[in-house]
Protein backbone atom coordinates (compact mmCIF):
# COMPACT_ATOMS: atom_id res chain seq x y z
CA UNK A 1 0.00 0.00 0.00
CA UNK A 2 0.86 3.13 -0.94
CA UNK A 3 1.85 6.67 1.73
CA UNK A 4 -1.10 8.20 0.27
CA UNK A 5 -3.31 5.18 0.93
CA UNK A 6 -1.71 5.06 4.07
CA UNK A 7 -2.27 8.47 5.06
CA UNK A 8 -6.52 8.52 4.05
CA UNK A 9 -6.38 5.28 6.76
CA UNK A 10 -4.77 7.17 9.34
CA UNK A 11 -7.01 9.98 8.44
CA UNK A 12 -10.11 8.38 8.62
CA UNK A 13 -8.91 6.26 11.62
CA UNK A 14 -8.16 9.44 13.48
CA UNK A 15 -11.46 10.92 12.64
CA UNK A 16 -13.65 8.10 13.46
CA UNK A 17 -11.81 8.30 16.58
CA UNK A 18 -12.44 11.61 17.28
CA UNK A 19 -15.85 11.12 16.57
CA UNK A 20 -16.44 8.32 18.95
CA UNK A 21 -15.57 10.52 21.91
CA UNK A 22 -18.90 12.09 21.44
CA UNK A 23 -20.80 9.27 21.05
CA UNK A 24 -22.15 7.02 23.89
CA UNK A 25 -20.25 3.63 23.63
CA UNK A 26 -22.79 1.35 23.17
CA UNK A 27 -24.68 3.29 20.23
CA UNK A 28 -20.79 3.30 18.88
CA UNK A 29 -20.18 -0.10 19.37
CA UNK A 30 -23.76 -0.92 17.72
CA UNK A 31 -23.01 0.79 14.53
CA UNK A 32 -19.50 -0.80 14.57
CA UNK A 33 -20.77 -4.26 14.37
CA UNK A 34 -23.79 -3.26 11.79
CA UNK A 35 -20.92 -1.29 9.86
CA UNK A 36 -19.23 -4.26 9.85
CA UNK A 37 -22.12 -6.60 8.94
CA UNK A 38 -22.22 -4.55 5.82
CA UNK A 39 -18.68 -4.55 4.70
CA UNK A 40 -18.90 -8.50 5.17
CA UNK A 41 -21.27 -7.83 1.57
CA UNK A 42 -18.25 -7.00 -0.32
CA UNK A 43 -16.39 -9.48 -2.75
CA UNK A 44 -12.89 -8.79 -1.80
CA UNK A 45 -9.70 -11.02 -1.19
CA UNK A 46 -10.15 -10.37 2.91
CA UNK A 47 -13.57 -11.89 2.81
CA UNK A 48 -12.80 -14.68 0.86
CA UNK A 49 -10.10 -14.94 3.67
CA UNK A 50 -12.21 -15.55 6.28
CA UNK A 51 -14.73 -17.23 4.25
CA UNK A 52 -11.93 -20.07 3.57
CA UNK A 53 -10.73 -20.06 7.13
CA UNK A 54 -14.59 -20.14 8.71
CA UNK A 55 -15.59 -23.55 6.48
CA UNK A 56 -12.09 -25.30 7.31
CA UNK A 57 -12.84 -24.78 11.00
CA UNK A 58 -16.42 -25.52 10.78
CA UNK A 59 -16.20 -28.42 8.36
CA UNK A 60 -13.08 -29.78 10.30
CA UNK A 61 -15.03 -33.13 11.94
CA UNK A 62 -18.15 -32.82 9.57
CA UNK A 63 -19.78 -35.56 7.66
CA UNK A 64 -20.69 -32.81 5.15
CA UNK A 65 -19.71 -29.61 3.66
CA UNK A 66 -21.50 -26.48 5.60
CA UNK A 67 -24.19 -24.95 4.03
CA UNK A 68 -23.42 -21.79 2.03
CA UNK A 69 -26.34 -19.64 4.01
CA UNK A 70 -24.90 -21.21 7.50
CA UNK A 71 -21.14 -19.55 6.33
CA UNK A 72 -22.68 -16.17 5.01
CA UNK A 73 -24.47 -15.92 8.60
CA UNK A 74 -21.00 -16.90 10.14
CA UNK A 75 -18.78 -14.55 7.68
CA UNK A 76 -21.36 -11.87 8.69
CA UNK A 77 -21.26 -12.26 11.86
CA UNK A 78 -17.16 -12.11 12.09
CA UNK A 79 -16.85 -8.95 10.29
CA UNK A 80 -19.29 -7.77 12.82
CA UNK A 81 -17.55 -8.92 15.88
CA UNK A 82 -14.09 -7.17 13.76
CA UNK A 83 -16.44 -3.92 13.99
CA UNK A 84 -17.33 -4.22 17.51
CA UNK A 85 -13.95 -5.21 18.46
CA UNK A 86 -12.44 -1.82 17.08
CA UNK A 87 -15.38 0.57 18.34
CA UNK A 88 -14.65 -0.56 21.42
CA UNK A 89 -10.64 -0.32 21.45
CA UNK A 90 -11.12 2.91 19.89
CA UNK A 91 -13.47 4.34 22.87
CA UNK A 92 -10.96 2.72 25.53
CA UNK A 93 -8.90 6.10 25.88
CA UNK A 94 -11.78 8.20 26.46
CA UNK A 95 -13.36 5.62 28.94
CA UNK A 96 -13.25 6.37 33.01
CA UNK A 97 -11.31 3.47 34.29
CA UNK A 98 -14.67 2.52 36.09
CA UNK A 99 -16.41 2.48 33.58
CA UNK A 100 -13.90 0.06 32.00
CA UNK A 101 -14.19 -1.78 35.08
CA UNK A 102 -17.61 -1.79 35.08
CA UNK A 103 -18.05 -3.42 31.71
CA UNK A 104 -16.10 -6.80 32.67
CA UNK A 105 -17.31 -9.97 33.90
CA UNK A 106 -14.68 -11.38 36.68
CA UNK A 107 -15.26 -14.72 37.87
CA UNK A 108 -12.93 -17.36 40.02
CA UNK A 109 -12.52 -20.59 39.52
CA UNK A 110 -11.79 -23.20 36.38
CA UNK A 111 -15.85 -23.86 36.67
CA UNK A 112 -16.61 -20.78 34.64
CA UNK A 113 -14.53 -20.91 32.04
CA UNK A 114 -15.81 -24.01 31.15
CA UNK A 115 -19.85 -22.74 32.21
CA UNK A 116 -19.22 -20.04 29.42
CA UNK A 117 -17.47 -22.21 26.85
CA UNK A 118 -20.71 -24.80 27.09
CA UNK A 119 -22.61 -21.82 26.49
CA UNK A 120 -21.58 -21.83 22.96
CA UNK A 121 -20.98 -17.81 23.07
CA UNK A 122 -17.11 -17.11 23.53
CA UNK A 123 -15.25 -16.77 26.56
Amino acid sequence: MGDSADRRRYQLFTALGALLEHVPVDVAVAVAEAGGELASLKDSGARRAVETNLKRIVELDASEPVDPKVLRRLVRRTYGSYGRYWAEGAVLPVLEPERIVERIDFASGEEHLHEAMAAGKGC
